[in-house]
């Protein structure tokens, strides 16, 4: 697979996840562990895209700031990033143990516009002015919430 079409897969496996976050604002039916689960996919799934894209290569790791530090590593800008970070536990942590959200509970709207507004958009438009490849990932809006879509083949 080329780096191109890895990086076509990754940021289409991301917006899945990003996705599937929407559908969970019940905290009834999903708990916190399984949101943030899905939120960390994403910002991970996404940040390995951007690697992609640059022609780059990563190890096969959960850890966004391992991520972030090999993005670095390609030259690239990540200021405000670090802000994900804070989503590392949910990747391999909290699916197997219980994550006790009685003392800070996720703000779920908050997390899904952090995640979509500002790591998606980003990274996916970064991977758009790399690669022009890339151009069928649009970014559309739904809910006032931005969001990557395919829109066919890359041309």
């Amino acid at each position: 697979m080329s780096d191109i079409d890895h990086a076509k897969a990754m940021l289409q496996l991301a917006s899945q996840d990003l996705n599937a976050v929407k559908g969970m604002l019940d905290t009834e039916v999903f708990v916190d562990n399984i949101f943030g689960f899905h939120v960390q996919q994403a910002i991970e799934k996404s940040l390995k895209a951007w690697i992609s894209a640059l022609s780059g290569t990563y190890p096969n790791i959960h850890d966004i700031e391992e991520l972030i530090e090999i993005l670095k590593g390609l030259n690239c800008d990540v200021d405000g990033l670090e802000i994900y970070v804070e989503y590392n536990p949910f990747a391999v942590q909290f699916r197997y143990t219980e994550y006790d959200s009685i003392e800070e509970p996720l703000n779920r709207n908050d997390t899904i516009h952090k995640v979509q507004a500002s790591a998606c958009l980003r990274i996916s438009n970064l991977c758009c002015a790399v690669k022009r490849s890339l151009l069928p990932f649009v970014i559309t809006s739904g809910s006032g919430i931005t969001s990557v879509r395919t829109t066919g083949k890359a041309g």
